[in-house]
């Protein structure tokens, strides 16, 4: 059965968040973020505009590490594409970089891919 999460992209402090809840009625997400030194994690409610929210793939790379549509993977193929994970027409392909040729549906079944990062915070991945 597939798993339901999201994350979101906080465009107030430019940081990335655990979602805990999304109201549809207030249009208001409640956010985390994960803190050090076991101190309990700040939460926000934000309005829906001021995030940017990206849902779990219900796949884990090659490290176990969850796939969230707006990561950006680097696919084993014939070498190494670096690529961006984003939902179209209800599928999962990626999304073609630059350097990327890998267009079509994500392998993740097959555990060829890494994430590398996202979007947000690793922008320079994006010109490579």
């Amino acid at each position: 059965m597939m798993e339901y999460l999201f994350r979101a992209w906080d465009k107030i402090t430019n940081k990335m968040a655990d979602v805990e809840v999304i109201n549809f009625d207030t249009q208001t997400v409640k956010i985390s973020f994960p803190c050090e030194n076991d101190r309990h994690p700040e939460t926000w409610y934000r309005k829906f505009d001021e995030v940017v929210l990206m849902q779990y793939t219900g796949s884990l790379n090659k490290n176990e590490v969850k796939i969230f549509e707006g990561d950006i993977v680097k696919v084993e193929r014939a070498g190494y594409d670096t690529c961006e994970v984003e939902w179209i027409n209800g599928g999962l392909p990626l999304h073609t970089l630059p350097r990327c040729t890998s267009r079509g549906i994500l392998s993740i079944a097959y555990n060829t891919c890494e994430v590398i990062g996202n979007i947000y915070d690793n922008k320079e991945l994006l010109n490579e």
